[in-house]
């Protein structure tokens, strides 16, 4: 119960925070009647918060005294409450981008006027100084306050959750079903969910595809929103069913990483499973894809259109990878996978997915006709004639169905057709003209553009061009701004813009808007075809007149007087409200570069050497870039940085070189120009980089040739070792090599052209990384650069790390070609110690199967020595669930291989903060990870539970030895393993029921066995709740990480404290944490600062290791 006093410097501290809060919320955008309620209810609360301290100061504390005690009694009382309201609002508001977009929907809205009316009232209460009447009004509403907390922090955890799972890949499933499922007929489809191919799949007592060919245009998207609608109300009352889809775009950058992430976001969004905090590798989607199986019985996967799919191949092989580790797996997660594509992957699909079930899609005759009698009586004028005469109407529709086909595509486009003839008679004729086939119907449509007004004709023309030409989907603001840009512009005219409706009335029906993402698409994937086989002559400078429109914006006047920007704040408004910035930042220079004019070279020029224009434009292009791709129609709104001294940032304003630009994009003449100029070939921009390497990053062979024939150095290296162009992906941090950055990027032919110019195949990085370019290709997987590597002579054993990485990835393909190349023994070793870490059971047994040895590196010094770790080991040597198949199998093929159940070998790779000497076997590493199953198995095939290492180290101490340190799953810092006392405590009973002898440990570890073994229920349960706490709190403090529950997290460690858990019963370790953390100042508990670096109290302990 607070004093008087400190009451008086907590209403200060509200209406200090209050006044910032107003502000914040008077200048955010949208939502303005929110804004508004929400802005009334907090001044007029602190209003009589200001009010009640007047009171004070006129009549004395001493009157106020017992009113006071009453409204602060509790932590839960209204000036608590109202403080931590406005703190919340505080931290949404301030946060990045906050103040352009209004951050609550109406339920937040609703929860936060309700929880500040209640303390709005109990404060007016308190006023009339009636303690008694405040008092059971305090009472009265404590339940309700404290649900109305409750609400808020519900609704923080929601959006951490979001956030993360929007983190996972850049594809919007739910958004792209929405808007294809908005356009489907009613009623249509009942064929195909009938059929007894789909019925049978749908039913099949094990895992089982079905494939769906068809046509293009036959309706294979719009049934694949039909089937995932149905089934999604088939098993919604089934929580062990998991249904995921995908809709594959040839206008999206849709890699396997991409999609099997947009596979685990829908996955993980209805289960309580933490979604993973690092970025998605597809090693590690694999891993969270393996627990997320877990907990489903079946998984449905819905794919369509896999033949737009660029990466297919590599999609089928990682779905029926995982098909099948599920059927001979643990989990017994019954996989079902519907895929539906042109004929033309059949036999892709064949030869690798091997369906079981077949079921080709054509327009069937019904559906058509639904849909059609769905747009005659929806068309106005046509609805008119069909009611005046039905026969009319059946007359349309029998001459669409006769052209057909099985696409039920161009019934949607004869039906444009038909809506914009103004005469029945009209109709009539033209009817007995339509087109038959795709190609003449989209003739027909395009003549329809061409012969409108000469100026909606133009207006047509420029729309269809951008949205064919353009390197991705177009945003709806992206492409109004660009069509709005008029030459030697030096701003957007606001009076240039279009409105939607009109930009699409133009286009004669091959143009819609998905309103959901709110972009611009052609009306079909064949509608693209279609003007690819045609646009050289229909748009014969589109290239270039995109081209001039992209430096035009980029060279107005915000830009050029601007620059690249020093504040991140700064940087995150003009890439919100500059619409066209993305686009145009990232492809103008591909633009100009595919139209290669004498135009295009110099508008080229103009944007390259202007200074300011030039490194603003590049600082848009390096931070809209996300593995090497654009970052597309979802920037900016995924991933805000931190803060303006976050390394991502400061690269991308550091200076940059013209001829760097022109080389990356691929600008050959201007290249040229710039070497007749005597440019040099070897200069370093901000980055540490030269032209080469941009060259090369931008996947631009043609310049690449041109620089190294102009005397560029094949073997020049990357000469900054920041870390500050993570978004491109490791080959900026990793490979800073030429040759290495080729073969990450799987390039043949700069590889090839390389190695012709003298670039050392074998070549190491002198930063003193050992990786060589053999290691890049392996370590990305990448099978043509690993070939031409090796076919020109790359010596396998110059670096054993791309070996490790394919042993890591159980890449069988990959290891068997460096076992070919002749991969040494004790790279084979290595190997097998790293797949045995990682559980990669048929990469052990490759391994082994190929000279490997299960026992570890050579014979030993002497009975039981090795200086390096085993297999054997390297298996045990994980936190983990206690019964995990898929390691448990390793383990135990390792044992019937050979391995030495008591062989010893150096643990200096492993936790050297744990005082338990250098030197292990695979029961001591067991025992101190928890591992159950595998302890018993050791003492049950042989393993001596009393070996001691040495000053009484046994495995009971090896067990003792991990009490206090945080298991963490799956590399991810901030999933948490079983608590480890109850871990340590599982472990040391079962060795002493094995035979394990506590007289042989040392006598501090002795009392602690016994205190362990005595612990009742409760006192395990108490134990744990205090581990859990003290470990997260430290996690985050250590690692500066702004957790929103940082703070809560310390609050509820030391309430439970405070309710009497027995800290003692803690290990030292864990009662040294708890000690640091009690002893925190309070404002040190708030949550970390990512500006500044504190002393951590725990980071001596960790600078040597984890806790």
């Amino acid at each position: 119960m607070a004093d008087p006093l400190s009451v008086i410097g907590g209403i200060a501290a509200i209406v200090q925070i209050s006044t910032t809060v107003v502000s914040l919320i008077k200048s955010a955008k949208d939502a303005s009647s929110d804004r508004q309620k929400v802005l009334a209810e907090i001044n007029a609360t602190t209003a009589l918060c200001q009010t009640l301290n007047d009171y004070v100061e006129i009549n004395g504390i001493e009157t106020w005294a017992d009113t006071f005690k009453t409204l602060n009694q509790t932590d839960n009382g209204p000036l608590s409450q109202f403080k931590q309201c406005l703190e919340y609002l505080h931290k949404k508001l301030n946060a990045k981008g906050a103040t352009l977009k209004w951050p609550f929907n109406k339920q937040n809205v609703q929860e936060i006027l309700a929880t500040i009316e209640r303390q709005k009232s109990l404060i007016n209460l308190a006023l009339t100084n009636d303690n008694l009447r405040l008092s059971a009004a305090i009472h009265d509403e404590l339940q309700e306050v404290a649900k109305g907390v409750e609400g808020l922090r519900i609704s923080q955890d929601k959006d951490r959750r979001k956030h993360a799972l929007s983190q996972l890949t850049t594809l919007d499933f739910e958004a792209n079903h929405a808007d294809i499922a908005s356009r489907r007929a009613n009623l249509t489809g009942g064929w195909f969910l009938k059929s007894a191919q789909f019925t049978s799949w749908w039913r099949h007592e094990s895992s089982s595809i079905l494939w769906c060919p068809g046509i293009p245009g036959s309706g294979k998207t719009t049934l694949s929103s039909l089937v995932i609608d149905s089934l999604r109300e088939n098993i919604a009352k089934d929580p062990c069913i998991g249904l995921a889809g995908i809709y594959c775009s040839y206008r999206n950058t849709q890699n396997t990483l991409n999609l099997m992430g947009s596979i685990i976001r829908q996955l993980l969004e209805p289960l309580s499973i933490e979604p993973p905090s690092k970025p998605l590798t597809l090693e590690n989607a694999r891993a969270v894809m393996s627990d997320i199986l877990t907990s489903y019985s079946k998984v449905i996967l819905v794919i369509d259109a896999l033949d737009e799919c660029e990466d297919r191949v590599a999609l089928m092989k990682e779905i029926h990878q995982l098909m099948q580790s599920t059927s001979n797996g643990p989990s017994k997660t019954l996989i079902y996978l519907l895929v539906t594509g042109r004929n033309s992957v059949s036999s892709d699909v064949e030869r690798i997915l091997k369906p079981a079930f077949q079921l080709e899609i054509r327009s069937k005759d019904d559906d058509v006709r639904i849909f059609l009698e769905q747009i005659l009586h929806e068309h106005g004028q046509l609805s008119q004639w069909v009611t005046e005469s039905p026969e009319f109407g059946s007359s349309i529709i029998d001459a669409i169905l006769r052209r057909l086909s099985g696409m039920f595509l161009l019934a949607r486009l004869y039906m444009d057709l038909l809506c914009q003839i103004p005469t029945k008679r009209g109709v009539r004729k033209a009817l007995e003209v339509l087109p038959y086939g795709i190609d003449k119907t989209y003739s027909e449509a395009w003549h329809r553009v061409c012969t409108q007004s000469p100026q909606q004709a133009e207006w047509g023309k420029r729309i269809l061009s951008w949205i064919i030409h353009a390197t991705r989907p177009l945003r709806v603001q992206e492409l109004r701004y660009a069509l709005a840009i008029e030459d030697n512009d030096e701003e957007i005219d606001p009076d240039g813009l279009l409105d939607v409706a009109t930009l699409t009335s133009f286009c004669a029906g091959l143009v819609i808007v998905d309103e959901q993402r709110s972009l611009f698409s052609l009306v079909h994937p064949t509608t693209q075809e279609y003007f690819d086989k045609h646009k050289g002559v229909l748009f014969p400078a589109a290239h270039e007149n995109i081209a001039a429109t992209c430096i035009t914006y980029l060279r107005m006047k915000p830009f050029r007087d601007e620059g690249a920007l020093d504040d991140y704040d700064a940087f995150y408004q003009r890439r919100c409200t500059c619409h066209l910035l993305g686009y145009a930042a990232v492809n103008w220079g591909l633009h100009a570069a595919m139209a290669d004019s004498k135009k295009a070279k110099d508008d080229s020029l103009s944007l390259i050497n202007n200074e300011s224009v030039r490194a603003a434009a590049w600082q848009a292009l390096l931070l809209n870039i996300v593995g090497e791709q654009d970052f597309g129609p979802e920037w900016p709104v995924k991933t805000p940085f931190l803060s303006s001294s976050d390394d991502e940032f400061n690269s991308s304003k550091s200076f940059t070189v013209a001829l760097h630009v022109a080389a990356y994009f691929g600008l050959i003449s201007v290249v040229h120009t710039f070497l007749e100029l005597g440019y040099e070939l070897d200069q370093l921009d901000g980055t540490g980089r030269r032209p080469l390497h941009w060259a090369i990053i931008g996947k631009q062979n043609t310049i690449l040739e041109i620089l190294l024939e102009h005397g560029a150095n094949a073997n020049a290296e990357i000469e900054n070792d920041n870390q500050g162009l993570r978004r491109w992906g490791f080959m900026v941090d990793e490979w800073k090599l030429p040759l290495a950055l080729a073969a990450y990027l799987d390039n043949r032919t700069a590889i090839e052209c390389l190695l012709h110019h003298g670039a050392e195949i074998n070549q190491i990085s002198k930063s003193g990384r050992t990786n060589t370019a053999l290691t890049a290709a392996l370590f990305n997987e990448c099978r043509s650069a690993t070939q031409v590597l090796l076919e020109n002579g790359a010596d396998v054993n110059a670096d054993v790390e791309g070996l490790t990485r394919a042993a890591n990835y159980e890449n069988l393909e990959f290891l068997k070609m460096a076992v070919d190349a002749g991969a040494s023994n004790p790279n084979m070793q290595q190997a097998l110690t790293s797949a045995a870490a990682g559980s990669n059971y048929n990469a052990i047994v490759f391994l082994v199967e190929h000279g490997a040895s299960a026992n570890g590196f050579g014979e030993p010094l002497y009975s039981l020595s090795s200086e390096v770790h085993t297999p054997l080991v390297s298996c045990a040597a994980q936190f983990s669930d206690t019964e995990n198949p898929k390691s448990f199998q390793c383990f135990q093929y390792l044992i019937e291989a050979g391995a030495s159940l008591d062989r010893v070998c150096d643990r200096r790779w492993w936790y050297p903060d744990v005082d338990i000497g250098p030197k292990t076997t695979a029961l001591h590493t067991a025992a101190f990870h928890g591992r159950l199953d595998m302890v018993r198995a050791l003492v049950e095939r042989g393993a001596d539970a009393n070996l001691s290492l040495g000053e009484q180290h046994t495995a009971l101490s090896s067990a003792l030895g991990s009490e206090g340190y945080i298991a963490m799953g799956n590399g991810a810092w901030d999933e948490f393993g079983p608590a480890s006392s109850l871990r340590v405590r599982a472990a040391i009973s079962l060795l002493v029921d094995l035979g394990a002898d506590p007289k042989l440990c040392k006598d501090v570890e002795i009392q602690r066995i016994e205190t362990l073994l005595k612990m009742s229920s409760d006192d395990c349960k108490m134990v744990a709740a205090l581990q859990t706490l003290a470990s997260q709190i430290s996690i985050w403090e250590y690692f500066n990480y702004q957790h929103e529950n940082f703070g809560d997290t310390v609050s509820e460690l030391k309430e439970l404290i405070a309710e009497g858990a027995n800290v003692n019963l803690c290990c030292d370790r864990d009662k040294k944490k708890i000690g640091e953390i009690l002893a925190w100042p309070e404002v040190e508990i708030e949550g970390p600062d990512n500006e500044y670096e504190p002393l951590f109290p725990i980071q001596a302990e960790w600078t040597k290791g984890p806790i």
